[in-house]
């Protein structure tokens, strides 16, 4: 994933993905435009600030605070994951 300054504001795509830009843009979170809509409307995501009429971002800063929490979540099961696979794969082979 690239690293954002946290004042750096982001477009739509460059939180979704754009796989079919040159090159590809991988999701910062992977879920469709509709459901980022919804979100942003029940308040699950962050509220977007328009820049112009036809330019809305929102705050790098506010992004990242939604994925951070899942990333510490899956790097502390993937941890568990390695600490259980070495002590399994060192009983088998007694």
């Amino acid at each position: 994933m690239i690293n954002f300054p946290e004042t750096a504001f982001l477009r739509l795509r460059q939180i979704l993905g754009d796989l079919n830009a040159d090159p590809p843009v991988a999701p910062i979170i992977p879920v469709s435009r509709s459901a980022w809509w919804a979100g942003v409307k029940t308040g699950r995501y962050p509220q977007p600030i328009k820049l112009s009429p036809r330019v809305t971002v929102w705050r790098a800063s506010d992004v990242f605070a939604i994925v951070t929490p899942y990333k510490k979540l899956i790097s502390t099961h993937q941890t568990t994951d390695l600490a259980h696979d070495k002590t399994t794969s060192s009983r088998g082979s007694k």
